[in-house]
């Protein structure tokens, strides 16, 4: 048997409540829009990025060269993410820099076409203004 280390285990269940904190938010945001028969509207586009409340503040910021990508940032605990919607037919790869002060985090990620993605930023150090960098481009 493998053992995993408490590193391993702890960035999962991390990411399994950042995923879990995500699917409620939504569930609680369609069951408000089906009772006031209100069109579901899609997430906000990257210039309007909708910040979900976090204890610090989040500055996104990037180039989505033309694509039609939505953008939603938040955070749960020290944890930062980035929902990702590929609006486009055709894939896309994009590319997220988390900056909090001196600390910096690089994560990359391929969208399908009409897919939806997270992308997730752990934090070591304590948050004062998270800057989110992204960067995306048609998949080669």
């Amino acid at each position: 048997m493998r053992v995993k280390s408490p590193s391993v285990t702890m960035r999962r269940s991390r990411i399994l409540v950042i995923l879990l904190l995500v699917a409620i938010t939504d569930a609680v945001g369609q069951s408000a829009s089906e009772e006031t028969q209100a069109p579901q509207q899609r997430p906000a586009p990257l210039t309007d990025a909708r910040i979900m409340p976090a204890h610090f503040p989040i500055e996104v910021a990037g180039d989505l060269a033309g694509l039609d990508i939505a953008v939603e940032a938040g955070s749960a605990g020290d944890d930062a993410y980035l929902k990702l919607t590929n609006n486009q037919d055709t894939a896309v790869r994009c590319s997220v820099q988390f900056r909090n002060g001196p600390e910096s985090r690089q994560r990359r990620a391929r969208l399908a076409p009409q897919a939806t993605g997270m992308v997730t930023g752990g934090l070591r150090r304590r948050v004062v203004r998270l800057r989110i960098t992204l960067t995306c481009g048609p998949a080669s």
